[in-house]
């Protein structure tokens, strides 16, 4: 059986309400493993800022949050990225 591990939370968007723990990625036909399916986005910050774990410096700054906010309702950022790189651009 192959499998893939994901970073997805339930919190992230109104797409991602119902994820579960274990699901069937009919798409990629694997299993999909969602270990932080019930984690908040400040739960991943404390376990960051408690284990020392590296991440991007402009989340300080708040950058991520200001372009987040551009998007339109429910869109995930992943939708914006895959526009981008079809038309030829970068991340």
């Amino acid at each position: 059986m192959q499998a893939w591990i994901t970073g997805i939370r339930k919190d992230q968007t109104l797409n991602r309400f119902d994820t579960q723990l274990v699901e069937w990625d009919e798409g990629n036909s694997l299993v999909k493993i969602n270990p932080l399916y019930r984690w908040t986005e400040k739960m991943v910050w404390d376990y960051i800022h408690e284990h020392g774990v590296p991440y991007n410096e402009l989340h300080d700054k708040k950058l991520s949050e200001y372009w987040l906010s551009t998007l339109p309702p429910g869109q995930s950022p992943r939708v914006r990225n895959t526009k981008r790189q079809a038309a030829g651009g970068g991340r």
